[in-house]
């Protein structure tokens, strides 16, 4: 890349460029994704969120594995945000050289996210609005490519649900 000495404030880096495509995936203030990756997720029955009281509190559950609540209501809002809110994970990110001093100008930037659907979404529907979102946060004088290493449904379901009240019947 060329030197930010020379060309810093006035080029498009690929690290601020992916920053600002990727920031219209992150969870807003109250820690719920944007709503058009939320779209088709069934709510949890007072039942489920009545057997969540029941649980280990979010708060141990996170101490435990080693990790911080990811804001002030996330350890309380625990087992609603891991088991009826669709979840985002941002695995990595490289863009630029970290390792040593660099002056240089990244041109090429990438990112891996996991996102975690919920019951009732459609892994392809999410699919397609993250990349509506995606694109339309990019600079335009940026270029992007998105590519799916895995898409899938996952297995959840409401608690509630007739084949997991057969199945607890059949023990």
């Amino acid at each position: 890349g060329q030197h930010s000495g020379l060309y810093g404030g006035a080029a498009l880096g690929a690290g601020e460029a992916l920053v600002k495509a990727i920031g219209a995936l992150l969870p807003d203030s109250d820690g719920c994704l944007p709503a058009p990756l939320r779209v088709g997720a069934i709510s949890a029955s007072e039942a489920e969120r009545e057997s969540w009281s029941q649980l280990r509190p979010g708060e141990d559950l996170l101490a435990e594995a080693g990790l911080r609540a990811a804001d002030a209501a996330a350890a309380r809002e625990f087992h609603r945000r891991t088991r009826a809110e669709p979840a985002l994970t941002l695995t990595g990110m490289q863009f630029g050289e970290v390792s040593q001093f660099s002056g240089s100008i990244p041109f090429e930037a990438e990112a891996a996210v996991m996102l975690r659907p919920v019951a009732g979404q459609s892994a392809e529907a999410v699919a397609r609005e993250v990349e509506r979102l995606v694109r339309a946060a990019c600079p335009p004088e940026a270029s992007l490519q998105l590519t799916w290493d895995l898409l899938f449904d996952g297995a959840a379901m409401q608690a509630d649900a007739p084949e997991l009240i057969l199945a607890a019947d059949a023990m």
